[in-house]
C-alpha cells in the first residue's frame, strides 16, 4: 500500500486561505452595503441592521455556494459530463495509429489518483458569514417588535 502523504511537506499557513476567503467576503459585504446606499446618508439603528444582515446574508451565501460547488466537483459529480466532451472532441482530432481512447474507468481512476481541491475553508467561511447575517436579522426583528 503507498502512503501518499508520506512526501507532502506539512502545511504551516493553513490559516492564510481563510484569511483571503475572509478577506473577499469583506469586501463583498462591503460592496454590498455600498450598493444599496449604506454610506450614503446616515442611517436609524433599523436600517443599519438591515442593511448589514442582508450583506452578510449574500456574501454567505455566495461563499457557500462556491464551497459546496467545489466539493460535489471534487467528488466526481460532474465528471460524466468532462469525460463526455473529452470523448466527443477526441473524434475531431487525428489520432496515432494504435493509440486507444480512455475509457470512462481509466478515467475515474486517473482522476482518483490526483489531489483534491480543498474546500472546507470556503464552507466555514460561507457559515461564519451566514450567522453573521442571522445574528443581523434577529437584531432587526427585535428592533421592529
Amino acid at each position: 500500500m503507498i502512503d501518499r502523504n508520506a512526501s507532502k511537506p506539512v502545511k504551516k499557513r493553513a490559516w492564510i486561505k481563510y484569511a483571503v476567503a475572509f478577506l473577499i467576503g469583506a469586501v463583498m459585504s462591503v460592496l454590498i452595503l455600498w450598493s444599496r446606499g449604506a454610506f450614503a446618508a446616515p442611517l436609524t439603528a433599523q436600517e443599519l441592521q438591515l442593511h448589514l444582515s442582508d450583506a452578510f446574508f449574500i456574501t454567505g451565501v455566495l461563499i457557500f455556494a462556491a464551497g459546496a460547488l467545489v466539493f460535489v466537483s471534487r467528488n466526481g459529480a460532474f465528471d460524466i459530463f468532462t469525460y463526455s466532451v473529452k470523448y466527443v472532441l477526441s473524434f475531431m482530432r487525428k489520432t496515432q495509429p494504435g493509440e486507444k481512447r480512455e475509457s470512462y474507468h481509466d478515467y475515474k481512476e486517473r482522476l482518483a489518483a490526483k489531489d483534491k481541491t480543498p474546500c472546507l475553508f470556503l464552507i466555514i467561511t460561507g457559515l461564519v458569514f451566514i450567522m453573521a447575517g442571522a445574528v443581523f436579522a434577529l437584531m432587526f426583528m427585535g428592533a421592529a417588535i
